[in-house]
């Protein structure tokens, strides 16, 4: 069962591509990250109303995805990468 309010926190909603995120791009730091989460999330968000190149909610740093989006990250290249082939 969902906790209150996870069904709209931008982590929850965007855990899938940020999971593809982490294992696509490579990078020493955030920069890379931080570009293609923007291209591939926030300019399709639905969650703000002002989402994309503009977003008042990231801009104000309130929205949860950009705000831990490094730590997100780390979690997600820390966990064991599984190959479904075998």
């Amino acid at each position: 069962m969902p906790r209150s309010r996870q069904e709209d926190c931008t982590i929850f909603v965007n855990l899938e591509p940020m999971l593809q995120i982490a294992h696509r791009v490579h990078a020493s730091t955030m920069g890379p990250y931080e570009k293609v989460i923007s291209e591939l999330i926030c300019q399709q968000c639905e969650v703000s109303p002002s989402a994309g190149d503009f977003c008042s909610e990231r801009a104000s740093v309130h929205c949860p995805l950009p705000r831990y989006a490094c730590e997100i990250i780390e979690l997600i290249e820390k966990l064991p990468v599984h190959n479904t082939t075998d």
